[in-house]
C-alpha cells in the first residue's frame, strides 16, 4: 500500500478505526493515571508510617544546624581568646633605650638615662635591669645599684605594669685610652605575666672617650743606628680624683729590640710592671734600655699600655701610647757579636769571644780610622783579657786599635770592611755580698771614627757606636747527700745492712742560688725498686710528695731569691727511706736514690735552668758513722 493510500484510509471518517481493540499499554493515559494513584497511595502510607515512628527529617536538619553553629561559635571563641592572649604580650613591645653623652672625658663623671617601656597589656614580673659594660666603665655606687663585678651591675625593679614606662638614671666614669670607643649596654630581664620563662630586651649606646684619667707618655729617640743602645722613658700620672688599684704597665717592644735592663726592674718577664695602687696626682717613671737593630729608614714602634688585668686575665686598658724610632744609615758602621752564640745570656766561667765588624759605607776613602771597645762589668775576669794589635787602658777599661796596629785603618776604601777579635772570661765565682748583688750585666760599647767624615755628619767625628749587654744567668747548685746518723730524722737497722732486715737512711736535697731570683723551682727523682718511702720529711712545711705508682719523689719550691746558700742558709729538705736487702745483693752497695734533676726559670734572663746529680747509694762518704759498713752482709 502506497503512502497516499495509507493516509486516505487513516483519515477516512467511515473507516471505524477507533472501534478496534488492542492490548493495554503502560503508555495508556488511563493506565498511567491509575499507576500514579497507586504510587501516591504507597507514598501516603510511608509518610503515615514515618510520622507514627517520630522520625522527622526537618527536625534532624534543624538540630544539626544548631550543633554546627555551636561548634563554629566555640571555635571562633577559642581563636578569639588565643588571638587576645597573643596580643596581650609580644617581646617586640618591650623596649630599652639608653641615652646620654656620646662623648665622655675620662676625668669627669657622665650621666645616662635608661628608658624602659612595656607596651603590652600584661605586667612584667621579677624585672631587673642589668647594666653590662666593658671594664673601662665604672658606675657610681647608689642604694639601688648592685655592682656584681667590674663589667656588670644590676638594679632590681620588680613588677612593671602593662602599658607603662620607667626611667632610670645612672652615672659613672669611663677609663679608656684617648678616642677609644666603649659600649654601655642595658638589659631588661623579666617574666611576662605568670610565665616562668625569662625574657630579655636590650639597648646599647656607644661612647667615645675623649681623654684618659691616667696620663701616659713615651720618650724615645727619633733616630738610631742599627745595633745601638736606645732608652725608652715612660711617664705616667693619675689625673683624676679616683684611686686606681691593681694598675699595671705593659710594653710591646719592636722587632729587633733586645732588652738589657730597666729601672725599676720588671715584675713579670721583661715588659710588665705591677704599679699597684695609684692615688690622685701620683706619678712615676720607668726607664728601659736595650739594643735596637733594623734596616735603613725602617721605623721601629714601641707601644705602652696602662691598665689592669680584668676578668679572665684580659688586660683592660686605661691608656696607651706609641712612639717610632727610625733606623738611619751612617758612613761608617760597626757592630759586635759573640762567637758561636745566638743569645746574649752568659754563664759563670764561660769564655766570651767577641767579634767587632766595621765597614766604610760611603763613596770616599776614610783615613786614620780609630776603633775602640769599652767593656766593664763586675763579673768579667780582666786579668785574662786577650786581644791582638791593640792597646788596653786599665783605668778606662778600653781597648784601642789604630793604623799603627792595623795598617788597613790608615785608609779605609769605600765598601771596605774588617774584623777584630778579642776574648775575656766570666768569673767562675760571682761576687755576692748582699741581696742587691744580682742581675749582673756585662756592657760593651764599640765605636769607630775618622777625621775624613764630612763636617755635616758631626763635629766630633764619632760616626757610629754599638752597644751590647750580656746578662749573667744565675748559677743554681743542687747537692744530694745521705746519712745513717742524721741530726733531724733518726734512723734504725743494722750497719752494715743485712739480708732480710730493714735499714733506714735520711736523704738530703740542698739548693744554692747565686745571682738572680728564680721561679718554678722543683727537684724530681725516684726510688729504685726495693727502696721504701717512709713518709717522714723535714721541714714538714715543705711541698714534697711521693707517687707510689711511679716511685717518683717531687719537691716543689716555687720562687727562690738570689744569695740563698751564700749570704743566708741554703734551701734544704731531708726525707727518710729504707731498704731490706736480698740475697742477690750480698757484698754490694745499695742504690738509695736515682738521679735527681733540678729545673727552674731565671727571672732576670728568662733562661731555663737545669742541674742534675747522679744516683746516690749507701756508701755515703759524708757520714763518718758508716765508714766501710755499706756492703750487704748475710
Amino acid at each position: 500500500m502506497s503512502l497516499n493510500d495509507l493516509e486516505k484510509k487513516l483519515y477516512d471518517p467511515d473507516s471505524g478505526i477507533e472501534k478496534r481493540t488492542h492490548e493495554e499499554s503502560q503508555f495508556n493515559p488511563l493506565h498511567s493515571s491509575d499507576a500514579d494513584s497507586e504510587s501516591l497511595k504507597k507514598e501516603k502510607q510511608w509518610e503515615n508510617s514515618k510520622n507514627s515512628s517520630g522520625f522527622d527529617m526537618k527536625k534532624i536538619l534543624k538540630i544539626g544546624g544548631i550543633i554546627l553553629g555551636a561548634i563554629a561559635l566555640v571555635s571562633l571563641s577559642m581563636i578569639g581568646i588565643t588571638k587576645y592572649r597573643q596580643s596581650a604580650f609580644s617581646e617586640s613591645r618591650v623596649l630599652v633605650k639608653v641615652e646620654g653623652p656620646a662623648n665622655a672625658s675620662g676625668t669627669e663623671e657622665a650621666e645616662y638615662k635608661i628608658t624602659l617601656q612595656n607596651d603590652n597589656r600584661i605586667d612584667l614580673n621579677n624585672s631587673q635591669l642589668l647594666i653590662k659594660n666593658s671594664e673601662n666603665f665604672k658606675p657610681k655606687e647608689s642604694q639601688n645599684l648592685t655592682i656584681d663585678n667590674p663589667s656588670s651591675s644590676r638594679i632590681f625593679i620588680g613588677t612593671m605594669k602593662g602599658k607603662s614606662t620607667k626611667e632610670i638614671k645612672i652615672s659613672g666614669t669611663f677609663f679608656a685610652a684617648e678616642n677609644a670607643v666603649v659600649y654601655l649596654n642595658a638589659v631588661l630581664e623579666y617574666n611576662p605575666g605568670s610565665l616562668s620563662v625569662k625574657y630579655q630586651s636590650k639597648g646599647q649606646l656607644s661612647v667615645n672617650v675623649e681623654s684618659s684619667p691616667l696620663f701616659l707618655e713615651i720618650a724615645a729617640p727619633l733616630e738610631a743606628v742599627s745595633g745601638n743602645k736606645v732608652d725608652y722613658a715612660i711617664d705616667y700620672r693619675n689625673l683624676s680624683t679616683e684611686y686606681f688599684d691593681g694598675v699595671r704597665l705593659k710594653v710591646d717592644y719592636p722587632d729587633g729590640f733586645s732588652f738589657i735592663s730597666s729601672n725599676p726592674a720588671p715584675s713579670e718577664g721583661n715588659n710588665v710592671w705591677y704599679l699597684g695602687s695609684l692615688r690622685p696626682n701620683q706619678d712615676g717613671k720607668i726607664v728601659i734600655s736595650g739594643n735596637l737593630s733594623g734596616s735603613g729608614d725602617e721605623g721601629k714602634i714601641v707601644t705602652a699600655y696602662l691598665g689592669y688585668s680584668g676578668e679572665g686575665g684580659n688586660f683592660a686598658i686605661y691608656n696607651q701610647k706609641e712612639k717610632s724610632t727610625k733606623i738611619v744609615s751612617t758612613v761608617l758602621s760597626i757592630s759586635q757579636s759573640l762567637n758561636n752564640k745566638t743569645d746574649l745570656n752568659v754563664n759563670p766561667g764561660e769564655n766570651l769571644g767577641y767579634i767587632i765588624e766595621y765597614k766604610n759605607n760611603g763613596d770616599i776613602a776614610l783615613r786614620d780610622v780609630i776603633i775602640t771597645e769599652e767593656i766593664d762589668s763586675k763579673v768579667l775576669d780582666f786579668s785574662r783579657l786577650e786581644f791582638k794589635n791593640g792597646s788596653y787602658n786599665t783605668s778606662k777599661k778600653m781597648i784601642t786599635w789604630r793604623a799603627a796596629e792595623i795598617p788597613g785603618l790608615a785608609s779605609l776604601a769605600p765598601g771596605e770592611s774588617g774584623k777584630i777579635f778579642f776574648s775575656i772570661p766570666v768569673l767562675d765565682r760571682i761576687p755576692v755580698e748582699n741581696s742587691n748583688d744580682k742581675n749582673f750585666i756585662a756592657n760593651s760599647t764599640a765605636k769607630v771614627d775618622s777625621p775624613s767624615v764630612p763636617e755635616t755628619i758631626g763635629s766630633n767625628k764619632v760616626i757610629a757606636s754599638n752597644n751590647m749587654s750580656l746578662k749573667l744567668n744565675s748559677r743554681v747548685v743542687l747537692d744530694v747527700k745521705g746519712y745513717y746518723k742524721d741530726a733531724v730524722l733518726e734512723n734504725s737497722g743494722p750497719l752494715p745492712p743485712k739480708v732480710g732486715q730493714e735499714t733506714s737512711y735520711t736523704m738530703h736535697w740542698k739548693i744554692i742560688n747565686v745571682s738572680n731570683d728564680i721561679s718554678d723551682l722543683k727537684v724530681i727523682s725516684s726510688l729504685p725498686s726495693g727502696v721504701k718511702w717512709l713518709g717522714k720529711f723535714s721541714p714538714d712545711s715543705e711541698a714534697i710528695s711521693f707517687d707510689e705508682r711511679t716511685n717518683q719523689v717531687k719537691w716543689e719550691i716555687g720562687n727562690l731569691k738570689n744569695g740563698v746558700g751564700i749570704i743566708e742558709p741554703a734551701k734544704e729538705i731531708s726525707f727518710q727511706v729504707s731498704v731490706i736487702p736480698q740475697v742477690n745483693q750480698i757484698e754490694e752497695e745499695i742504690v738509695l736514690l736515682n738521679p735527681s734533676v733540678l729545673t727552674a726559670k731565671d727571672l732576670f734572663t728568662g733562661s731555663d735552668i737545669k742541674a742534675e746529680v747522679g744516683e746516690k747509694n749507701n756508701l755515703l762518704p759524708e757520714d763518718p758513722s758508716i765508714g766501710g759498713n755499706y756492703k750487704v752482709k748475710q
